[in-house]
């Protein structure tokens, strides 16, 4: 950290939704058999356990034997694939320049697993070059100010409830303090400072997109 947290903003880092560059992915035994069902936006990852903000051996040994399939609109691919969800079993894919980059700023931020095997259903190929990396937030603070912010419940099909962030929910500035990248306790939606989104920005972030959270300074 090098920036004064009383100075900061706060972000909610998402898919660059609408931009024919967002990738999404998702994981198949064989390189060239999509899975059910499709679209790409709908497909639903079966490999998602993470505990404590790292990848599991189990996860780790699926990723290996796995494919990860995309299928791009585009050729270039982006520096981001995928996106962090309020489910903490989903989690995106780095490019390594970036990857690195968070490392050498913080290197607890997040835990990483390569992208062993990537194909690319649209054009045919398999994508050695450039190389991804699984990333999980470890960090995790209590930063939602639920008293001061405008929120909507989100229900889950065991009866728990989280509140959902909305454009006038705020945060803590007290939370802006450490980690530059971390997972919100409440509604457990990745969020991040501006010094998180100044590092991404400069090295690339292609596929990921920054949406302002309000700051409670009380």
């Amino acid at each position: 950290m090098t920036s004064d947290y009383k100075d900061m903003l706060c972000y909610r880092p998402i898919m660059a939704h609408g931009d024919k560059r967002s990738v999404t992915f998702e994981f198949s035994p064989t390189a060239g058999d999509p899975p059910s069902p499709w679209p790409e936006g709908m497909w639903t990852s079966r490999i998602r356990h993470i505990e404590a903000g790292c990848f599991d051996e189990e996860t780790k040994r699926n990723f290996a034997s796995h494919w990860t399939l995309i299928n791009p609109d585009v050729r270039d691919l982006p520096e981001v694939l995928g996106e962090f969800k309020r489910i903490d079993r989903s989690f995106p894919a780095f490019r390594q320049e970036l990857m690195e980059a968070i490392m050498a700023a913080d290197p607890e931020l997040c835990s990483y697993v390569p992208v062993s095997h990537l194909y690319d259903l649209r054009h045919g190929r398999v994508i050695d070059k450039p190389e991804y990396f699984f990333a999980a937030v470890r960090q995790t603070k209590d930063s939602l100010d639920v008293e001061n912010s405008e929120t909507r419940t989100i229900s889950f099909q065991d009866g728990s409830t989280i509140p959902g962030l909305m454009p006038k929910s705020r945060v803590h500035r007290s939370s802006l303090k450490g980690a530059m990248l971390w997972r919100d306790q409440k509604s457990r939606e990745v969020l991040c400072t501006s010094e998180f989104k100044a590092l991404a920005e400069a090295v690339g972030c292609v596929g990921m997109r920054f949406y302002e959270v309000g700051i409670s300074e009380v």
